[in-house]
């Protein structure tokens, strides 16, 4: 594919290239492309509080990972899995996935479809589909079967990433991953909202809670270094407007002028009586004269009407 315009030879880093996010499906964020990068690049661990923003995550690395999907599994092709144990959104995410690519999706959450469905019928469903979006409990159910082997698996999004944590469904899943070989083992995305299910004021388990969930998925919490300047950054509109040289017509720059200078003069001419016992104690402690600051101020604003006039 050749790129058509301007010289490529020097391009930005990926998550500063905008262009190669279609604008007309999505407007991400810039930390939400430097995440993706991070993502495409290594197992990640990304904790995002809205789900738009997750979603992305997820199509975008799905998009990217799509020509492994093209191909049978019997020539080399590949699947996608997206594990969520939540059916609330689930219709929405594969909507949208439909919407944004060309794929097919298939669900099945239920455990029923566990008893139900057949080795056949399940071929046949994965067969006929890239994308999955399975439980837990199915996806174990199809691995420990081999109906799926990890290794026909390039992408496994894990959506709420920090039930790994605690769930053993999840533990099993990952140790079938684990029994896989280094170059035939999936991409793992893992999405989150919060990194601990429960409230935690310690940072020290925080800490400890992030590198367990690292160690399990083995994959790197990632966050970006644009998140804080593009949440919380202004962004201000900057206009440059180009002034002609100004010409004083109502000569009113040479009157203020005038009276600045004339105070000016008065203030230099000026004397304050002193004591003689507080003249010698302002000597003593090098006071600054009273004036002073009066002084500075009109030649501050002497310099102001002159600059004016010089512009």
């Amino acid at each position: 594919m050749v790129r058509i315009g301007p010289d490529t030879s020097k391009r930005l880093p990926r998550h500063l290239r905008n262009e190669d996010i279609p604008t007309h499906t999505f407007t991400p964020p810039t930390y939400q492309v430097e995440l993706l990068d991070a993502a495409l690049h290594r197992n990640t661990i990304v904790c995002l509080g809205a789900s738009s923003g997750k979603m992305f995550l997820a199509v975008m690395v799905l998009r990217e990972s799509s020509y492994q999907l093209r191909k049978p599994l019997k020539e080399g092709g590949k699947r996608s899995v997206y594990l969520t144990d939540n059916e609330t959104f689930v219709d929405q995410q594969v909507q949208i996935i439909q919407h944004h690519t060309d794929l097919q999706v298939s669900q099945h959450l239920n455990k029923d479809s566990i008893v139900t469905m057949t080795t056949e019928k399940w071929q046949d469903l994965i067969t006929s589909n890239h994308i999955l979006f399975l439980s837990s409990h199915v996806l174990n159910y199809v691995l420990e079967e081999n109906i799926l082997h990890p290794s026909e698996v390039n992408v496994l999004i894990f959506e709420d990433c920090h039930v790994v944590n605690k769930d053993p469904v999840y533990a099993q899943i990952l140790q079938k991953i684990n029994d896989t070989s280094l170059e035939c083992k999936p991409r793992i995305v893992g999405l989150t909202s919060s990194v601990t299910a429960t409230r935690c004021q310690n940072p020290a388990e925080l800490e400890s809670t992030i590198s367990t969930l690292e160690t399990k998925l083995d994959a790197v919490a990632e966050t970006s270094t644009l998140i804080m300047s593009q949440r919380y950054g202004m962004w201000p509109k900057e206009q440059i407007i180009n002034c002609d040289k100004y010409e004083d017509t109502t000569g009113l720059v040479d009157q203020l002028e005038n009276i600045l200078l004339d105070a000016l003069e008065f203030l230099e001419d000026f004397k304050i009586k002193e004591d003689e016992e507080n003249e010698k104690k302002s000597a003593m402690i090098h006071v600054k004269s009273p004036k002073l600051l009066y002084v500075n101020v009109l030649i501050f604003y002497i310099n102001l009407v002159l600059g004016v006039q010089l512009v």
